[in-house]
């Protein structure tokens, strides 16, 4: 069995924590026993900044990124208050700027200036000290002009500047001295200028001050380096890599010798984490002092609070197990990882695993060696022997299982800073911790200090991952100008186990998030055009978010509007709402195959060319989510997806019972509700949530990682084999602007939701505990039944489009229309086959508008598709007022059927609700013009669809009826044979408490009970049915002999057949995989 690959042992701890101001020192003494042999320490410190708390979350602390006023400084200042400290004490290869955007015609504060001439001179004054670039290193001023074009706003800067001038500051050490040039800006045509003081690759001091813009006239446009002043932002300079807050600054020395003296990077959440290296060689055994002195030197520098140090042991021996799996396939090859101090020939002694691979590695450091299984067999050893050491390794189980391509990993990666060193480091830890079979790549600054791409780390970590067989994918990410860019481009991810690029919620640009109106100040619009620029010179390195697409400028507004994301004067038309989504959705793709977010709009998504989707989960209901992305991939032909499993961002608090369980759901229930990617978002390396301070080895991230653990256990023991069924599926009409996620903006218009998207409420009568989209962020959940989960108590729907294929429609005997459909005769005519052919449908008059100007449907002004449907009931669009229960509807008129059955009627006698056989299958139609959004028409659609899911439940051979704390999902196999999955969903009540459930077989009825946190997997065979008790074995199979079932340890398992209910208790101790007669 694997072993963790380190261990945390606290030298510190302390709540109120312990503050260094700039300049002080203090030294912690540890006691450290006799050091275990080749045993390698790190320093594990949590600490934060004086910086107030509420600045510490993911949307408020990169503000702090965009200042200057950390590079401002008074000692070397020649005339101004302040001159901006551009030094660099080593050659840094990321971009040094200071940004500012001068509109023109300019204005002198308030005051328009007069008069404008042509002739301008720019530069500044400054002094250099051992100044010296690398070969493409720079620094240097640079003016860009953009001037004036018809129906283009004068505020875009995302575009290339027409023309540019550069002045370079030249190298060297002097004193004060002034750099200027002469500028043509010419007054009728100029739109802006952007003044830039940058620099790249250069080493020495430096120091600026005095930038000025001057007109002939002797008015000089541009302010001082001075701190931001709120509401003047015209003064203001935007800085880029100049902040200094989030690195902190420390010598660290380990008995009297220093062994670090460094940055380190304060992510941005509380009690931010660093590590850093103890070399065993200045450890002493006995009582130890690490001395820690903040060198934070740049202006104002703030007072820094240690809150906990650790020492983080891991092998060092010379030849080291990384990681191996404790479960692996039969037959199947499987990959380890190892490490080498020096170059190695091993051998491999084993009787259960063999190898073809040469094991002699020429080169140091990580090695994949790739083993091959025997048969299923518990408790495997293998033994690698090398001129360095040996490696025993016990493998738990080797497991007879089929590819069913179920994949799972979290983004923890996230935190991690790129380079070699924290990747080998975090890439050991997720290996052994046995965290999945994928891995989520993804990169922000403000979580892991990364200002640019780092190849190296990349050519490090990705080969080693195709050699694991290690599926991987870029969620494309990178939210500030430091780091904007640092994504790898295909060219460092191509790979046989790459599934692809990832975009992340460009539903909720498109759709819920509404009007995002960012403001139009000269720093707002300079900060929007910088990030564009970076979009354009490097598109494959970055999120699509800051494409120009994002950014929409109203060039006939006199202050030059800028609204993101989407228009907000769009037509609130309902074609044109997905047509224009659709166009927009690919436009931002960049390439992407894949996107994951919370809205249900997947089909839209198809539509705009991605070729795999993921919902994410937490933040609203689970299973009416799920019934639109399984309906939606099947109309759209794709076969894997997924969720992002959002744990930390849904709910607080992190750290109860409760919320373990609440977790541990998030993973199982996506897995029985037909997904093939399990993704969390992170929460094992951190969770900041709510101003929280989670870090791996506290009991909130150890809680959910052993809940994570405990599914890919699951994944790696149990083979999910057949499709997913279901009897009946709801209809997403074309064009519905339904996002579900927040119960507003349909389409991104804003408007509210009104009855056509209120008829999306009849997802309750699958899901009875669900809340249809309502945006569930719960802090300080109550442990009560709060829509995250719900039970199917006639079993689980799809929500398919209604443009979908025959033969999609075909597998359902039952279909329903809920929201706003535009009907298309293609679709009606593929309805109207379905229903002849012995399906069932129910639809009301407004699923046969045509009609897609959004007032005018609220409106009920409504025309209608002429289809022989309509004909068949002999319904005419015609209607009058009429009620039903008192309250108002319309009723259309109904022509003489001998055929049509009226199960219903309004107060006033009219014909309501109809049946009408067509072909062999039934037609239901609500005769009325309104949605069933509507309060008088919610009950009548409610009544019918419990009718017929119910009866559609009680034709099933194989049933499962449950209580409100249950959810099961049915799978059946090509041989016809079912897997029933059956677990609890009560989150909110004690785990140990039986749930009940029961399972039906033809006429037989047999109770099921259960604990929570349990996956049951019941196989049945014509009469015939099987499970155990335990996740730790599986039913492979049932027969009319028996079942055959694999497993480890004694399991209890249960067999039923002709109303007779049986146990037997296996023991696997001695051979994994049994066959079990029926007496």
């Amino acid at each position: 069995m694997s072993q963790p690959f380190e261990s945390c042992r606290w030298i510190f701890q302390s709540e109120q924590g312990l503050t260094l101001r700039s300049g002080n020192r203090h030294c912690f003494e540890f006691d450290l026993p006799e050091q275990r042999r080749a045993q390698a320490l790190r320093l594990f410190v949590t600490g934060e900044t004086a910086l107030n708390y509420l600045w510490k979350n993911e949307p408020d602390y990169p503000y702090q990124y965009r200042k200057i006023v950390d590079a401002l400084d008074q000692t070397h200042a020649s005339q101004a208050q302040y001159c901006l400290d551009f030094s660099n004490r080593r050659q840094e290869s990321y971009i040094k700027q200071v940004c500012k955007t001068v509109p023109w015609p300019p204005q002198l504060s308030y005051l328009p200036l007069t008069p404008l001439g042509d002739s301008w001179t720019g530069g500044i004054r400054v002094k250099t000290r051992q100044l010296c670039f690398q070969p493409g290193g720079y620094l240097r001023l640079r003016f860009d002009l953009r001037y004036r074009r018809p129906d283009h706003s004068p505020a875009d800067l995302g575009e290339a500047a027409q023309s540019s001038r550069c002045l370079d500051i030249p190298a060297g050490s002097y004193d004060w001295r002034t750099v200027s040039c002469q500028l043509q800006l010419p007054a009728e045509t100029l739109a802006s200028v952007m003044v830039f003081i940058e620099g790249i690759n250069y080493q020495g001091e430096v120091y600026l001050e005095r930038p000025f813009l001057q007109s002939e006239s002797g008015w000089n446009l541009l302010s001082d380096f001075v701190d931001a002043t709120p509401d003047k932002q015209a003064f203001d300079w935007l800085g880029v890599n100049l902040s200094r807050k989030e690195w902190p600054e420390f010598s660290v020395s380990l008995n009297g010798t220093e062994i670090f003296k460094g940055e380190v990077f304060e992510r941005c959440h509380r009690h931010s984490e660093w590590e850093i290296e103890l070399p065993t060689d200045t450890l002493l055994n006995g009582q130890n002092c690490l001395q820690i002195t903040n060198c934070s030197a740049y202006h104002d520098p703030l007072p820094y609070t240690f809150f906990s140090l650790g020492l983080i042991g891991y092998d060092a021996s010379p030849l080291r197990l990384i990681y191996a799996p404790d479960y692996v396939p039969a037959y199947r090859q499987f990959g380890l990882l190892i490490y080498l101090d020096q170059p190695d020939e091993l051998s491999l002694d084993s009787q259960a695993f063999s190898t073809d691979q040469i094991l002699k590695f020429t080169e140091p450091g990580f090695q994949v060696i790739q083993l091959r299984a025997g048969a299923a067999r518990s408790q495997a050893a293998w033994t690698l022997i090398g001129r360095q050491g040996r490696i025993d390794h016990q493998v738990l189980r080797v497991v007879e299982k089929a590819d069913d391509d179920i994949h799972t990993g979290s983004s923890d990666i996230l935190y991690i800073n790129h380079n070699r060193a924290d990747f080998s480091h975090f890439l050991s830890w997720y290996l052994s911790q046995q965290v999945g079979n994928q891995i989520n790549l993804r990169h922000s600054y403000r979580w892991n200090g990364t200002r640019q791409l780092n190849p190296d780390a990349w050519n490090f970590l990705i080969p080693l991952l195709n050699q694991l067989k290690f599926r991987y994918n870029l969620i494309r990410d990178g939210r500030e100008l430091p780091g904007m860019a640092a994504n790898p481009d295909h060219r460092l991810l191509d790979g046989p186990q790459f599934a692809g690029f990832q975009e992340h919620e460009l539903d909720g640009a498109q759709f819920y998030w509404g009007n995002r109106n960012p403001g139009h100040s000269e720093t707002q619009l300079t900060y929007h055009g910088l990030e564009q620029q970076v979009f354009m010179d490097q598109p494959g390195q970055t999120a699509s978010t800051h494409s120009p697409e994002n950014f929409l400028y109203d060039d006939q507004d006199p202050n030059s509007v800028l609204w993101l994301y989407r228009n907000p004067v769009q037509k609130a038309d309902m074609a044109a709402g997905r047509e224009y989504a659709v166009n927009r959705l690919s436009a931002l793709r960049n390439q992407a195959a894949r996107h994951t977010g919370p809205s249900v709009m997947f089909k839209y998504f198809y539509q705009a060319g991605f070729g795999w989707l993921g919902a994410e989960t937490m933040y609203g209901s689970l299973e009416p989510l799920l019934a639109f992305l399984r309906g939606a991939s099947a109309a759209y032909g794709h076969i894997s997806m997924g969720v992002h499993v959002a744990v930390q961002w849904s709910t607080t608090p992190h750290d109860t019972a409760s919320r373990y369980r609440r977790y541990r759901l998030g993973l199982y229930l996506p897995y029985m509700l037909g997904m093939t990617e399990i993704n969390t978002e992170e929460g094992f390396w951190h969770m900041e949530e709510y101003y929280s301070y989670f870090n791996r080895f506290s009991p909130a991230c150890l809680n959910h990682l052993a809940q994570q653990q405990d599914f890919y256990r699951f994944v790696r023991t149990h083979t999910r084999r057949g499709k997913f069924y279901a009897a009946a599926a709801f209809l997403q009409g074309r064009d519905d602007g339904w996002h579900g996620f927040t119960n507003r903006h349909p389409w991104g218009f804003n408007t509210p939701c009104e009855e056509p998207e209120n008829s999306w409420q009849l997802l309750k009568v699958p899901y009875p505990q669900s809340k249809p989209g309502e945006a569930l962020y719960i802090y300080d959940c109550p442990e009560e039944a709060s829509g995250y989960y719900s039970s199917a108590p006639w079993g689980n729907i799809d929500v398919i489009p209604a443009e979908s294929p025959a033969d999609l429609l075909q597998r359902y005997r039952f279909l329903s229309f809920t929201g706003y459909n535009r009907a298309q005769k293609e679709d009606f005519d593929r309805l109207l086959a379905y229903v002849e052919a012995g399906g069932c449908l129910l639809l009301g008059w407004p699923h046969l508008t045509v009609t897609t100007d959004r007032e005018a449907l609220t409106a009920y002004r409504l025309d209608y598709l002429d289809h022989p449907l309509l004909q068949r009931i002999a319904a005419e669009p015609v209607f009058q007022q009429d009620r039903l229960d008192g309250k108002r509807l319309q009723v259309g008129r109904l022509g003489p059927d001998s055929q049509v059955q009226i199960m219903s009627y309004t107060d006033q006698g009219a014909p309501l609700l109809i049946k009408r056989p067509i072909g062999a299958g039934t037609l239901w139609f609500v005769n009325a013009q309104e949605y069933p959004g509507n309060p008088a028409l919610m009950p009548v659609y409610t009544a019918v669809l419990q009718q017929q899911l119910q009866l559609l439940q009680q034709a099933e051979p194989v049933a499962v009826q449950t209580e409100a704390n249950a959810l099961h999902a049915i799978y059946v196999r090509e041989d016809g044979s079912r897997d029933v999955y059956l677990t609890a969903i009560d989150w909110y009540h004690a785990p140990d408490k039986p749930r009940q459930a029961w399972l039906r077989l033809l006429e037989h009825t047999y109770p099921v009970s259960f604990p929570f946190g349990v996956l049951l997997k019941i196989v049945c065979w014509d009469r015939l049915a099987a499970w155990c008790d335990s996740e730790d074995a599986e039913v492979l199979a049932v027969s009319a002999r028996g079942f055959t079932a694999q497993g480890s340890g004694s399991v209890l398992f249960h067999w039923v057949k002709d109303g007779c209910h049986q146990t037997v208790c296996v023991d696997f101790s001695s051979l994994a995989k049994q066959e079990i007669c029926f007496e």
